[in-house]
């Protein structure tokens, strides 16, 4: 049995980048919670920028924990996702090359290597 490590990988790469985001948008946040939260992102660079930086690290969460799950039952990722999450790195890197999204060509390297 392979050890499962790709999903708690992403699972924390996720999780240190909403904390990140927590600590850096922390006065936005507060800002939007004191609002009501219903109805506050409009077009303000800094709430979107918020809001994505957020719910980008929650939907890898979610994604982390569906390749966790695979793993634990030793079923295959289809090679679209493994594709297609390196396409979506790649170009993150490119876009923004001081990010930390070079963080993910680890688990991505995993998932393309993983029979």
């Amino acid at each position: 049995m392979k050890k499962a490590w790709i999903g708690k990988t992403v699972i924390g790469i996720a999780l240190v980048h909403i904390v990140f985001g927590l600590v850096f948008f922390n006065d936005i946040l507060w800002q939007l919670v004191r609002e009501g939260l219903f109805n506050t992102i409009h077009e303000e660079f800094d709430r979107n920028a918020a809001f994505w930086f957020l719910y980008t690290g929650l939907v890898w969460v979610l994604l982390g924990i569906f390749i966790d799950d695979a793993e634990k039952k030793q079923l295959a990722v289809p090679r679209t996702i493994s594709q297609g999450l390196l396409v979506l790195t790649v170009l993150a890197v490119i876009l923004m090359p001081a990010s930390g999204f070079w963080l993910l060509f680890i688990p991505v390297g995993g998932l393309l290597t993983r029979k």
